[in-house]
Parts: structure tokens; C-alpha cells; sequence
């Protein structure tokens, strides 16, 4: 995929699940952005809540064979499809704007809501599910992406803190990204000298 096409369709798309976020409150009623309040402790507690995650990326990458290392293979496809002509600034700002715009819908909109509506449990794994129905590119990926939106769901609860979320989805997404691109770049030519 052309760098430019990526870039304006993953902003478009990211944006875009913000902008419902917003619409959605707007219309429900059921989650405010004013009541989101940035702070020093809400962005350290985000990039502690990214271990974790990263933990995870590190096994399935790692997995010699089974269902890891199929869905490494799976993410290997995509991310080679999708991002390979990618800018390092291009993976920041998309990563900047899914955690913005999938947390401000998922955990921000969707999980009060359906609290609201039906209570703890079916909110937390509601979300969960909807987050990795909305990560669907394979059945493996939208598996994976259950327990990730299920693990940033029980971030948001236990902190009572969306940024918290936010930023560990976002700081996921962008060394995830960065480092699965790297794994696929050729590596330098060698100097006529070195040969």
C-alpha cells in the first residue's frame, strides 16, 4: 500500500472512531471526554500498563510453533502488507490516534454504556469481544485482539483512568509496529569495500 494512501486512511479511520466516540456521548449520554483529565500519574501508570502487552508480543514472536506462532505469521502478513513503506512519524501518529480513538469508543463509550445498560460483566467482556470483532482480519488476530481489548478493559477499571488505557494502547501500537516493520526491512547493502 502506497505510504500516502496509508497514512490519510488510517487517519480517516482512527479520527474517524473518535469522532463517533464523541457522537455517540453526544447522543447516549453515557460517557463525557470533559471528565477525561490528562496527568503525569495517568501516563506512567499507561506506560507501566504496557509491559505486559509487550510481554505478550514477545512470546507469540518467539513461539517456534502451534497457534502463536500462526498468529505471528498472520500479524507478519498484515504488518508487511499494510505498514512497510511506513515513516517512523507515520507509526507514532497512527499509534497516537488508535489509542485516542479506540479507547475514547471501546472503553470510553461502549464499556460505560453497556455497564449502564447490563451491568460489570457483560460491559467488560462486551467490550472485549466488540474490540476484537472490530480487529478482525483473521480469526487468530481477532482472538489476540479479545484478550488485549479484555487486559486495556480491566486497565481502565482497576485505574479508573481512560488516558491510562489510552496511552498504554498507544505506546503498544507504536513499538509493536516499529518493531515488526524493522524485522522486515532488508537489511543495508554492503559497502563495495566490505565484500
Amino acid at each position: 500500500m502506497p505510504r500516502g494512501r496509508l497514512l490519510a486512511g488510517a487517519v480517516a479511520f482512527e479520527g474517524g472512531l473518535l469522532v463517533l466516540a464523541l457522537v455517540l456521548d453526544r447522543v447516549l449520554g453515557v460517557w463525557s471526554l470533559a471528565s477525561v483529565r490528562v496527568t503525569v500519574r495517568g501516563i506512567l501508570l499507561g506506560l507501566a500498563a504496557v509491559v505486559p502487552l509487550l510481554l505478550g508480543l514477545a512470546l507469540t514472536m518467539r513461539a517456534p510453533t502451534g497457534p502463536l506462532a500462526r498468529l505471528r505469521d498472520d500479524v507478519d502478513q498484515i504488518v508487511t502488507l499494510l505498514f512497510r513503506r511506513a515513516r517512523p512519524a507515520d507509526i507514532v501518529l497512527i499509534s497516537l490516534l488508535a489509542g485516542l480513538g479506540e479507547e475514547a469508543l471501546f472503553r470510553g463509550v461502549m464499556l460505560n454504556g453497556l455497564h449502564r445498560a447490563f451491568g460489570p460483566a457483560v460491559a467488560f467482556f462486551g467490550t472485549a469481544l466488540m474490540f476484537g470483532l472490530g480487529h478482525a482480519v483473521t480469526r487468530r488476530y481477532a482472538l489476540y485482539a479479545t484478550v488485549v481489548g479484555a487486559y486495556l478493559g480491566w486497565v481502565v477499571i482497576a485505574s479508573g483512568d481512560l488516558v491510562v488505557a489510552a496511552v498504554a494502547h498507544a505506546a503498544y501500537d507504536a513499538l509493536a509496529l516499529g518493531w515488526l516493520i524493522a524485522r522486515h526491512r532488508p537489511p543495508a547493502l554492503a559497502r563495495s569495500g566490505d565484500q
